[in-house]
């Protein structure tokens, strides 16, 4: 029998969508804290007291443990689906309850296998000494609300005057890796994203480096409340790495579109064009490009 079974229907961003590749396996990590009758913690749960289904299937746990620098636990599963689905957690414990960190509702996220490169960039947000030697500039545009959720775009945008090149073909090439962090006050990831994009950008002259540059945008859903982002930039042809933080509040609104931090949309070929279907900057045929410092370049296609 269970008691205090807490049941889940999974709401996060497209990070959680892509199915595990077979060289490698993901995991579901879940977040939650457990009460008695009295709204006490208790902190002495094993991982043989939980029962975890997904989608109706019994789900062996990887592991489990109490934190107690952050009072809650942490639980982790391989799915047999190789993705998230619908979760519901039981506690065979008479008189405790699980819960969320946020509510009632526990909130299960999916953790890709970490890439070579993603891996670099985490140890970049994470060193003592945040590298900065990658010019960018950098942004949040809030736009359209979800349920009780505000969806962000976060746009980084990288002058190619500060980005090495070499010679590909007739032209040259870019590569630029980017990972998007974005976490709760105490520390709770909430969001993690990142692309691994070389990227031709035919014969590069001084004039052309000086105006032209890259956009890439990712996006999150968030709730109410205070958050922290944190993007890592790497250069990987001159192994250059940029990393900044912001601060994120994020209050309630009415629906509508919001383009609080938007200064000028361009339409582009973009070489950085998202693939995601939850992108407000992508048209069926082109993208639209946030130019965070507008310059109006003469004789170009673009319009206010």
């Amino acid at each position: 029998m269970w008691s205090g079974a807490a049941a889940v229907l999974l709401s996060v961003v497209q990070a959680v969508e892509p199915p595990v590749p077979p060289a490698a396996t993901g995991e579901v990590l879940i977040e939650l804290i457990a009460e008695d009758a009295r709204g006490q913690p208790v902190k002495d749960l094993k991982a043989a007291e939980l029962v975890v289904q997904q989608d109706g299937v019994g789900q062996a746990i990887g592991s489990f443990q109490y934190l107690p620098d952050k009072a809650w636990y942490e639980l982790r599963y391989v799915p047999a689906t190789g993705r998230v689905g619908a979760v519901a957690i039981g506690v065979n414990r008479r008189g405790v309850q699980l819960r969320g960190l946020d509510g009632p509702q526990v909130k299960p996220r999916w953790i890709a296998p970490l890439q070579p490169f993603e891996a670099e960039l985490l140890a970049a947000l994470d060193a003592p000494q945040a590298p900065e030697a990658l010019p960018l500039d950098w942004a949040a545009l809030r736009f359209e609300t979800r349920d009780d959720t505000l969806h962000h775009a976060s746009v980084a945008e990288i002058p190619l005057a500060g980005v090495s090149v070499k010679p590909a073909g007739s032209g040259a090439q870019a590569h630029l890796a980017f990972l998007l962090r974005v976490k709760r006050p105490d520390g709770r990831v909430v969001h993690q994203g990142s692309l691994d994009q070389p990227l031709e950008v035919g014969p590069v002259s001084a004039a052309s480096a000086s105006v032209r540059r890259f956009v890439w945008s990712s996006h999150v859903h968030l709730r109410t409340g205070p958050y922290v982002a944190e993007l890592a930039v790497k250069d990987v042809n001159g192994g250059s790495v940029g990393v900044r933080r912001m601060p994120l509040d994020v209050a309630p609104v009415a629906g509508g579109l919001r383009l609080s931090s938007l200064t000028c949309l361009l339409g582009a070929e973009g070489a950085m064009a998202g693939r995601e279907e939850d992108n407000p900057l992508r048209q069926p045929e082109a993208e639209l490009v946030p130019m965070l410092r507008p310059r109006w370049i003469a004789g170009s296609g673009g319009a206010l």
